[in-house]
């Protein structure tokens, strides 16, 4: 039986559009910051910050 996973659409300030996984969606007050990069055809992550709450 194949492994499903759930995604969650997001849209970012360049207006580009995508898909994240869901493990790394939280919805909270606390505001976080994140930031993607795309190497050799990868997306990696490159750093999970939180925020302040503003």
């Amino acid at each position: 039986m194949p492994i499903l996973l759930d995604w969650t659409p997001v849209k970012l300030q360049n207006r580009k559009k995508g898909w994240v996984l869901n493990r790394y969606v939280y919805d909270s007050e606390t505001d976080y910051r994140v930031s993607f990069v795309r190497t050799r055809g990868q997306w990696r992550l490159r750093y999970f910050l939180p925020g302040n709450g503003n």
